[in-house]
């Protein structure tokens, strides 16, 4: 497979430090133009997917690149959560998530765009984290909310920040929860002949 340019099909600063940090640093970071809220699916593996696929759909690409797109979902009790709207929704989410286990499903795409400008999905990937948090008292909640760390994120809390203080275990690489699978992503690279030295650079 023939690959013109990687592209990053998200505007995520945290993303893009995860490729750089395997060393793939040749890529072009592009929003998508898709609305995550168009997808309805019920259950949370399957709306992971389909927002990841549909983003990297939509992610304007040109002939022979390749699109690396993603996307998360929480599920808790056999519920699927997206982004909380305000502080207030944020609060209640994770005084519902204390002391709990949710599971985060971190779906992948891998989209290549062929010489007529057509998209197709050359690999799917998902991998569930479970995340399992300590018991927050609501001042640990009003005190974490401060931050400001909620805003936009799915499970009201960024991870890669002080938001790993809020749990006391979780099953998966930061890579995974962060909502990049690294490994896996490697791995599905390889898997379609790609030698990922091509994306890096040497001095």
């Amino acid at each position: 497979m023939h690959i013109n340019e990687l592209i990053l099909g998200s505007t995520s600063k945290f993303r893009a430090e995860l490729l750089k940090r395997v060393g793939i640093s040749r890529f072009r970071q592009i929003a998508s133009n898709y609305d995550e809220s168009d997808s309805q699916a019920n259950d949370s593996k399957t709306l992971a997917k389909e927002r990841s696929r549909m983003k990297g759909l939509h992610v304007p690409a040109g002939p022979n690149d390749l699109v690396i797109s993603a996307d998360q979902v929480l599920e808790f009790d056999g519920h699927s959560y997206g982004k909380a709207e305000d502080a207030k929704q944020a609060f209640e989410r994770l005084k519902m998530l204390s002391g709990r286990t949710h599971f985060l499903q971190s779906a992948f795409h891998l989209i290549h765009i062929d010489e007529q400008g057509q998209a197709s999905v050359v690999h799917e990937g998902l991998v569930t984290c479970s995340m399992r948090m300590r018991h927050l008292s609501d001042r640990d909640i009003r005190g974490y909310l401060e931050l400001g760390e909620w805003i936009g994120c799915a499970g009201c809390y960024q991870y890669e920040n002080k938001g790993m203080l809020l749990f006391e275990d979780v099953d998966q690489s930061d890579a995974a929860i962060v909502g990049m699978p690294i490994l896996a992503l490697a791995n599905a690279m390889r898997h379609l002949g790609l030698d990922l030295n091509q994306f890096a650079s040497f001095p």
